[in-house]
């Protein structure tokens, strides 16, 4: 594995194979984790859609999971932050809330 630190971000390269998950049944979808830090990552996805919400495996048995929210695209790059708990709960709170009418 290639690991090397950058700057003061302490940011992580990690340069691996990673999955993308969309939603909790669906099929995980095959990204390269670029480089991690302690808020978010950098991911190489290739021309697959990204939801604003999704969840990245580190390990192929899912062992190690975050739930992400993407920041931005470029082409085949994303940059997503970890998104809490409580995040993830006021955005599917807001989901199921209906739009007035």
């Amino acid at each position: 594995m290639d690991i090397s630190r950058r700057d003061a971000d302490d940011e992580i390269e990690l340069n691996r194979p990673g999955f993308i998950i969309v939603e909790p049944d669906a099929p995980w979808i095959e990204c390269l984790i670029l480089s991690v830090s302690a808020n978010g990552l950098f991911l190489d996805v290739g021309a697959i859609a990204v939801p604003k919400i999704f969840a990245v495996a580190f390990t192929p048995c899912g062992s190690v999971l975050r739930v992400c929210a993407r920041s931005w695209r470029r082409g085949e790059l994303v940059a997503a932050r970890f998104v809490t708990a409580t995040e993830l709960r006021s955005a599917l709170l807001d989901e199921a809330t209906p739009a007035p009418v």
